[in-house]
């Protein structure tokens, strides 16, 4: 990669919102200094490496070179270290951020503290990446700070879900998209778990793990869902009671199909049923 002239730093904590605040952000900067020691940040970060090498380390034990392509995210309380290898430079974009909707973020386990490295790639286009997160970097005037952030939940959800391994995270949505199909092809009946995953080259419990990775939740939990995305396309439709849709649905009864449709929904059928438009 064809090294980068040095930017400078853009300092924006006048610009919060309610949610949160991107306070700091810099784009190619080279860093030959590193760390004297342990940091807690006290904020969130992403760090990017574009040029060059170190190493990575946090008070979880984790020891990592770092090199281009390499990203760390650094969290408020997480007591960690990274460095350029001594006696060189690397170049580094950075965006740090704070705020209830990362929190939450966290809270919900898509950001973890236990996987604080991932690999992005090809090294030119998320460089650019991160500089479009910032609607006017170093430049004088006015622009929604609520824009930035969203682009900046944008980013970070492709960091979190692999959208920098390209060639592999393109094959899992291929992967998914088909399993999916497959599963809501089987919803007129009982589940055939095996007959479903055969097609896609598994065995019944390797489906259901690779399923679980990539889409978040177990198969059985995504067809539950998608037959109560039918009943309440039936509801709407207004002509079938809640026992014929149980029925229609293949349920056992419409007792259990009530309770599963609060587990999924939050609200009762009836409550459902009167909320809907008319």
């Amino acid at each position: 990669m064809k090294k980068s002239p040095p930017k400078s730093l853009d300092f924006r904590n006048a610009l919060n919102t309610p949610l949160g605040q991107i306070t700091m952000a810099g784009f190619s900067m080279r860093q030959t200094v590193g760390m004297s020691g342990w940091r807690t940040f006290g904020q969130y970060a992403v760090v990017y490496i574009q040029e060059g090498a170190g190493d990575y380390e946090d008070a979880k034990g984790l020891r990592r070179s770092l090199g281009p392509g390499d990203l760390v995210i650094v969290y408020p309380d997480l007591k960690h270290r990274y460095n350029p290898v001594p006696g060189t430079e690397w170049v580094a974009s950075y965006l740090c951020f704070q705020g209830a909707v990362f929190d939450l973020w966290r809270a919900q386990g898509l950001l973890d503290s236990r996987q604080p490295l991932h690999h992005l790639e090809p090294v030119a286009e998320w460089s650019r990446r991160f500089e479009g997160v910032l609607s006017a970097p170093r430049q004088a005037g006015y622009a929604p700070p609520l824009h930035d952030l969203c682009r900046l939940q944008q980013l970070l959800a492709d960091i979190v879900t692999g959208a920098g391994r390209a060639t592999a995270y393109a094959d899992d949505l291929r992967w998914v998209s088909r399993a999916c199909s497959l599963i809501e092809a089987e919803l007129g009946g009982p589940p055939d778990w095996a007959a479903v995953a055969h097609p896609l080259g598994l065995a019944e419990e390797g489906f259901r793990k690779r399923f679980t990775r990539l889409a978040g939740q177990p198969p059985a939990r995504y067809r539950m869902s998608r037959l109560i995305d039918r009943a309440c396309e039936l509801m709407q439709a207004g002509r079938m009671t809640d026992a014929q849709i149980a029925d229609a649905l293949g349920f056992c009864d419409a007792h259990y199909f009530s309770r599963r449709f609060k587990e999924i929904t939050g609200k009762s059928a009836r409550a459902f049923r009167r909320e809907l438009p008319r």
